[in-house]
């Protein structure tokens, strides 16, 4: 145990979901030799393989503009426009190689590829065009990649947990980590890093989001990170959902006789201006930035707990039908198999009566992440990131331009351009001194006896943000939020692990706590509302004071948060929005 494990590759890529396997197909394609390392077990970990419902994809004869403008306007326009139009421009062929590696979609009766057209609901001009892997949310898809990459030649380690990026200089060297079945220390020298490790979250979620390793280790090599006043730790899913297929869902055309009553029975979604049913909005408003704001407003004002009624839709079993498609058979005995086991109610039963909505739990709720520029390079020499873990589309979720759609491009940019550099430079040096302090320091809390426990400091950290950081914020909150986040930044010094295990999970506490540290101290600078982030003290979106980045620098372990205008005036930026305040929250006939 703990004995040492030297590896050298041209391109090392960390993380093995979609952006990861996009990355290594396309390095090794253009001649480098590739290694990828994944804390689980490649191809099966992740989001990626378990959270494919739909992927947005833009087919040829789709108007590009109305399609990228789509994701830019969903980010109040916080959204890298260069990064926007490659991803969703660029969708199409990232599609097409899926079908070559024999990935299989959803088809019409005719065998065509079935996709749906959604409109967005500000207007018709937004559009969405989504397809349905076959099987949804199962890892198929992503094991499909991984036997392209493996008959290409990647080579692959799984259950190595990668802890820190080596740096020579000003450039990147490599990576260190642990195995966490054995406990071997992997130091491994690289000419080009590529970061795919997905986005962050708190528990509880589901156990295949990844965690927050990735963008914490970039920030410390010296990469920078955007838009992270965007993150929020609470979804709002419904309680009883049992298994990653989820129980309701829209056809594009009309939200199947869903609502959202509080405890006294009132569409209290109705109140608000962008969230109110009108003819032809086939969203009913923005899905989840209103939503949980709405939601938690509820609950606080003494309305709560809040439902999702689907006892209006009285065909609801042949929706689900209609869009799992041949999956929905699968799904059915999934969820009845576990309900009985649960003791709850089976599918037949469950749409019938009002849900009740929890805070906490699944989403793909870390918004922001590590800058990349629009070939997925950061500010680091060598050191590359794709997907989730980078800042895709300005801190806006479930866009054209972000998820499944943004891995695929990114990790396809990522792989060419870091191939590229490894083949013009030498091996960098891996500086023992280095590499020796941080072995020291990936198994210091397997030599405390006593200390804090990562499960206890992350309770912890829920509860801060819940009553301080979290949906709804204002100055007094964050403050008193921030000054507990850095008590626990102190304790994080004394993590101890019992075993394996609980080192990776002693790693995981430390750099969930430095994000949420990221995310608070990020939204206590931008005073206004934009975006995922809402100020009670700032309602307002203010886009004559507020249209600018928020970047996170670390220098000698201090966050430095700088504040940069957005560059509207690049020549081929097209979408600006209109000066003045826009009152996010406005009530009906207010």
């Amino acid at each position: 145990m703990n004995d040492t494990i030297q590896l050298e590759t041209d391109v090392l890529v960390i993380g093995s979901g979609a952006a990861g396997f996009f990355a290594a197909i396309r390095a090794k394609e253009a001649g480098a030799n590739v290694l990828v390392v994944d804390k689980s077990q490649s191809g099966f970990s992740g989001a990626s393989a378990h959270g494919a419902q739909n992927i947005r994809i833009m087919f040829p004869g789709d108007n590009l503009d109305d399609f990228a403008k789509e994701s830019i306007v969903w980010s109040d326009y916080l959204a890298d426009q260069d990064i926007v139009y490659a991803v969703v421009g660029e969708s199409y062929d990232r599609f097409q190689d899926m079908l070559k590696w024999g990935i299989q979609f959803m088809r019409d009766e005719r065998g065509d590829i079935k996709t749906l057209l959604s409109d967005k609901p500000y207007t018709t001009n937004l559009k969405s065009r989504y397809i349905y892997p076959d099987p949804p949310s199962r890892p198929t898809h992503i094991g499909k990649m991984k036997k392209e990459a493996l008959r290409l030649g990647v080579d692959f380690i799984d259950r190595v947990f990668i802890t820190n990026l080596l740096t020579d200089g000003s450039k990147i060297a490599g990576a260190v980590g642990f195995h966490v079945r054995n406990g071997s220390f992997y130091e491994i020298s690289a000419k080009a890093v590529i970061i795919a490790t997905g986005t962050f979250h708190l528990p509880p979620t589901h156990a295949w989001y990844p965690g927050p390793t990735g963008m914490t280790m970039a920030l410390r090599a010296g990469a920078e990170l955007r838009n992270m006043e965007q993150s929020k730790a609470f979804n709002v899913p419904l309680k009883g959902q049992i298994t990653s297929f989820g129980p309701y869902y829209f056809d594009g055309e009309e939200w199947w006789g869903q609502k959202l009553v509080n405890a006294k029975g009132e569409e209290f979604m109705e109140k608000y201006e962008l969230a109110h049913r009108l003819p032809g909005r086939r969203h009913w408003g923005p899905p989840w930035r209103l939503f949980i704001p709405a939601i938690v407003r509820e609950w606080r004002e003494g309305r709560g707990p809040c439902y999702h009624d689907l006892s209006g839709c009285p065909n609801y079993k042949e929706r689900m039908r209609k869009y799992y498609g041949s999956s929905f058979e699968q799904f059915e005995r999934e969820w009845n198999y576990l309900a009985e086991i649960r003791n709850d109610v089976p599918l037949d039963e469950f749409w019938k009566r009002p849900t009740e909505l929890v805070a906490g739990g699944p989403g793909y709720e870390g918004k922001g992440g590590i800058r990349v520029s629009l070939n997925s390079e950061t500010r680091v020499d060598g050191l590359y990131a794709a997907g989730i873990a980078t800042d895709t589309a300005g801190g806006a979720g479930y866009t054209n331009a972000t998820s499944f759609t943004a891995c695929f491009t990114q990790g396809h940019r990522a792989g060419i351009h870091a191939a590229e550099y490894a083949k013009s430079h030498s091996r960098p040096t891996v500086h023992e001194g280095e590499a020796s302090q941080l072995k020291q320091e990936t198994y210091s809390p397997l030599e405390r006896r006593e200390g804090f426990q990562p499960d206890d400091l992350l309770v912890k950290l829920a509860l801060i943000s819940y009553r301080y950081t979290d949906v709804i914020k204002c100055e007094e909150r964050l403050r008193k939020g921030i000054e507990e986040i850095e008590r626990l930044n102190v304790e994080t010094a004394s993590l101890t692990a019992k075993d394996l295990h609980y080192l990776a999970k002693c790693h995981d506490a430390k750099n969930t706590i430095k994000l949420w540290e990221v995310m608070a101290k990020t939204s206590l600078i931008r005073q206004e509302s934009r975006g995922d982030h809402y100020r009670e003290d700032y309602p307002l979106m203010d886009n004559d004071n507020w249209l600018k980045w928020l970047i996170v620098s670390q220098s000698e372990g201090e966050l430095r948060i700088a504040l940069e205008d957005i560059p509207f005036e690049k020549k081929n930026w097209k979408h600006r929005p209109n000066p003045g305040k826009v009152d996010l929250w406005r009530e009906r006939n207010a």
